[in-house]
């Protein structure tokens, strides 16, 4: 009997490490001396993703360790000392998926009789998430540290009662001289006058730090290190921690306008050295009548009680908040029924009184009839992680705000839209009851106003339509850019207009921020809080000054678009007067042109007439059988010369006006571009014989036909033919060729003379360019007097025709005259 009695003790022992095993949340694991798993827990199950049958008796760092933290793994397992109690160390942890987990482990060594290693039991909680948060809690501190340090308001902090600065913000220089090296370590009165003044700081400090109650803001004069005084004003806020005052922050309001100062919210967890004591969670057993079994060191030691306190009492009664009992009660009588329990966040009492908010996971123990034995809670403390999570939350929802405002600012030059906008996201975010922005300066030309108040509130706007005396008395109060916060309208004195119209408005507490555009004061942002009295929190000043900044430079931005538009119409008006004038300028620039062309004509027709009649007379003269006449043949010659000369010039001067004012004139059929070369070079052969020229036509005669105008195209080639003749030397050689490209018919007139510069071949077909060419680097004058129309007019024709014309050439290579024209 004894013996079953013994082995029954130690199947309900056994049962119960087991339920304990499986039941926390805490990674656990057992191995032999040479690094295999031999116990696994449901907590490593549920994290890696393995089963233990699936790594039983296979070594931890083969499967868990990092590929680059084996050989590590292996050296730290051997080192391990029996003799050492407790070793702890963070470390990744594969899972089945791959995945890495942050690991805090604790590792404890089991020995034998010899005292020689048994067993490694590694007790490990997963911190992953939480170091996350931490990283981002430190990065949100770097943050909040740059934009306090970047503040012109100096901060400071004193920790005790001896008054000493621990802390002073770099701005201190600008204000006071000193820098804070100077002042750290110093009493906070260090720089005040009198010992009457310092008397009075000292009380009022000593007065908060024992009472926990902010300051009213108060006024010294100080000592600048230079020698000078300096009014400031000192604003102090007691630090209290769990209830106790700990410290004193406040800042100096003379330039600067915020500095606060923030306390580190993360603590270390500690391990304990055994499987179930050593863990940083919160164990506790609870028997069916809701009475407490057992409960860890890491639970007693964070509710401030001991192990024989806790035992025997009532759970519920002694450790839950009243309004949560009803609700734990229900969750406790569910044991019955069920073996998990399901997952709670709830607040646990301390023996001082304070909550800590704890994630539970419970799992219920019956016996082997089924009755319940007890049910066993694990939890871990969350307060200090949801205290972060919603500082996080609150400081990415501030810092969000400020910069849809401030991107909203630089997007838009729509005033009214921005402090619309403003006003109700800040009224949101604050939860407040009215927020508005008014002008009380003339700095804009129309009158600003925006609101946002709740529907059970009054709306304001008619007070800051009309420049009453309240206004007056708002625009004295404010604009010096001090700022204006009231926790309890009913606790400070006010003037009799004021406390009307808080009254008439229903207004408990208000917040106010001047807005400065550069150093002039425009107005105000200001927040009500109408069903209630509100305390202010710093992080809430600090958005409504940097939200009034964005408003200051949303000001002045429409300022700038005010001066632009000022500026725009102004120039519009010069534009206008300018173009008048361009217009005028044209009316008579068009009255010459057509001058020009009247007189263009007038002329070439008076010369026509007259050179005409002459030509006629030479020639019957000429033909005249008659050798002896007047003149000498040879000087007939040369009149008769002169005067065609003359009659083709005012022919081409004519015939290019024409065009001009109404186009090339064309007569289009298909023409064999081979024929009519040929009958061309035909025409032209004395003119060949005079000029000592070689011609080489080379047209094919199976070419396609061309959609030409024959007697146009006829005075192109002429043209071209006569060009080179006529800028050239005699002897000279012409090459006619052409060839098809795709749906046109490209024409080649080529000769072996003087050739050209780039710039002549830039300009040789524009009007009024004569082809003067070099010859070996000497000047070379042409045998022609034409004054440039005949390639101008070759151009005219082409382009007409549809194609297109131009020249290659270079000095002492010849030129190569181009032309294209389409296939029928």
């Amino acid at each position: 009997m004894q013996l079953q009695q013994i082995i029954k003790n130690f199947s309900q022992e056994r049962d119960f490490v087991a339920a304990i095993l499986d039941t926390i949340a805490a990674l656990v694991i057992v191995l032999d001396k040479q690094g295999r798993i031999v116990c696994f827990n449901s907590a490593c199950e549920e994290i890696t993703q393995y089963s233990f049958a699936e790594v039983e008796n296979k070594l931890f760092w083969d499967i868990f360790s990092l590929p680059k933290e084996i050989e590590l793994a292996k050296l730290e397992f051997n080192q391990i000392n029996p003799e050492e109690l407790t070793k702890t160390s963070e470390r990744y942890l594969l899972t089945k998926d791959r995945k890495q987990r942050l690991i805090a482990w604790t590792i404890n060594a089991l020995v034998d009789e010899s005292g020689k290693l048994s067993y490694v039991i590694a007790t490990g909680q997963d911190i992953t998430e939480s170091r996350k948060a931490e990283i981002a809690l430190q990065h949100s501190e770097e943050r909040f540290r740059m934009m306090v340090e970047g503040s012109e308001q100096v901060f400071f902090y004193i920790h005790d009662n001896n008054h000493i600065f621990e802390y002073i913000s770099p701005s201190v220089q600008t204000v006071l001289g000193y820098t804070p090296e100077e002042l750290v370590g110093k009493e906070c009165e260090y720089f005040l006058i009198d010992d009457a003044a310092k008397a009075e700081a000292i009380g009022l400090t000593d007065k908060a730090l024992l009472t926990g109650e902010r300051n009213k803001p108060f006024i010294v004069i100080s000592r600048h290190k230079d020698g000078y005084s300096l009014f400031t004003e000192v604003v102090e806020t007691p630090l209290i921690i769990d209830g106790n005052v700990v410290g004193m922050q406040g800042f100096i309001r003379d330039i600067t306008k915020r500095k606060i100062a923030e306390i580190e919210l993360c603590q270390q967890r500690d391990f304990n050295t055994t499987i179930v004591q050593t863990s940083p969670a919160f164990f506790v057993a609870i028997n069916p009548d809701g009475t407490v079994r057992m409960m860890n060191q890491a639970m007693l030691n964070a509710l401030d009680y001991t192990l024989e306190e806790v035992v025997g009492t009532n759970y519920l009664a002694n450790f839950v908040p009243t309004e949560q009992q009803e609700m734990l009660a229900q969750v406790f009588q569910s044991a019955n029924v069920q073996e998990l329990l399901p997952n709670q966040e709830n607040y646990v009492l301390t023996k001082s009184g304070n909550k800590l908010l704890i994630d539970w996971h419970g799992r219920a123990v019956f016996k082997e009839n089924g009755e319940l034995n007890f049910f066993f809670g694990f939890g871990i403390d969350i307060t200090e992680r949801r205290q972060g999570e919603i500082q996080l939350r609150a400081a990415a929802q501030r810092e969000r705000l400020i910069s849809e405002i401030a991107l909203r600012v630089l997007q838009s030059l729509n005033l009214e839209e921005i402090i619309n906008t403003t006003v109700t996201e800040v009224r949101q975010f604050l939860q407040a009851d009215r927020v508005f922005i008014s002008n009380l300066n003339d700095i804009l030309q129309s009158k600003i106003f925006a609101e946002s108040v709740a529907i059970n509130c009054q709306p304001i706007s008619e007070l800051f339509l009309k420049n009453n005396d309240y206004i007056q008395e708002i625009k004295s109060l404010f604009s010096q850019g001090d700022l204006q916060k009231i926790d309890d309208i009913s606790q400070i004195q006010l003037s009799p207009k004021r406390a009307y119209y808080f009254a008439k408005y229903q207004v408990k507490a208000c917040l106010a921020v001047p807005i400065m555009v550069g150093e002039k004061f425009f107005g105000t942002l200001v927040v009500h809080q109408c069903s209630r009295v509100r305390h202010w929190q710093q992080v809430e000043i600090d958005l409504l000054q940097q939200l009034a900044t964005q408003v200051a430079i949303a000001i002045q931005k429409a300022q700038l678009f005010q001066q632009i538009q000022s500026l725009n119409l102004g120039l519009e008006r010069k534009v206008q007067e300018r173009t008048a004038q361009l217009q005028q300028r044209m009316v008579e620039i068009q009255d010459l042109y057509q001058r020009q062309d009247e007189f263009l004509h007038a002329v070439s027709h008076d010369l026509r007439t007259p050179i005409t009649g002459t030509l006629m007379l030479l020639k019957h003269w000429q033909q005249s059988p008659v050798e002896n006449i007047s003149l000498p043949r040879n000087i007939l010659d040369r009149m008769i010369e002169s005067g065609e000369r003359q009659l083709h010039l005012i022919n081409s001067l004519l015939e290019t006006h024409i065009s001009e004012s109404q186009g090339i004139s064309l007569h289009c059929e298909p023409v064999k571009i081979s024929e009519l070369v040929k009958s061309i070079t035909e025409d032209l052969e004395s003119f060949f014989v005079k000029n000592r020229a070689t011609i080489h036509n080379l047209f094919l005669d199976d070419l396609p036909l061309v959609n030409a105008d024959s007697l146009q195209l006829r005075r192109v080639f002429e043209n071209l033919i006569s060009n080179a003749l006529n800028h050239n030397l005699p002897g000279l050689q012409i090459t006619l060729q052409t060839s098809k490209e795709g749906e046109m018919i490209r024409c080649l007139v080529q000769d072996n003379g003087v050739g050209m510069n780039e710039e002549q071949c830039s300009e040789i077909f524009e009007r009024y360019s004569r082809g003067d060419r070099l010859r070996g680097g000497v000047a070379h004058r042409s045998r022609s007097t034409g004054i440039g129309l005949g390639l101008y007019l070759c151009r005219q024709i082409i382009t007409a025709h549809g194609g297109q014309i131009g020249v290659h050439s270079s000095p002492g290579k010849g030129a190569t005259f181009w032309f294209t024209l389409p296939i029928v």
